[in-house]
């Protein structure tokens, strides 16, 4: 099972393809760290995105929730 997690709608360009940008998320609407743990094992691929996932300032909590040390990440 392949899954998608918008963790943002905030983003920092202005691409003509996309105006996402438009219509920002708060930061406290955004899914929390909490949410993310119920997320269930044996998913196949778990694609991070938004807007700019980058802008989150936990992003690395994120990544080490949903991929704890010994995962594979970008296979």
């Amino acid at each position: 099972m392949d899954v998608a997690v918008i963790l943002t709608h905030r983003c920092n360009s202005k691409c003509s393809m996309c105006y996402i940008w438009q219509n920002p998320t708060l930061r406290k609407e955004e899914v929390s760290l909490a949410t993310l743990d119920k997320i269930p094992y044996g998913i196949d691929y778990l694609n991070l995105t938004g807007g700019e996932p980058t802008l989150r300032e936990d992003l690395m909590d994120i990544i080490d929730l949903l991929y704890p040390p010994g995962d594979a990440v970008g296979d």
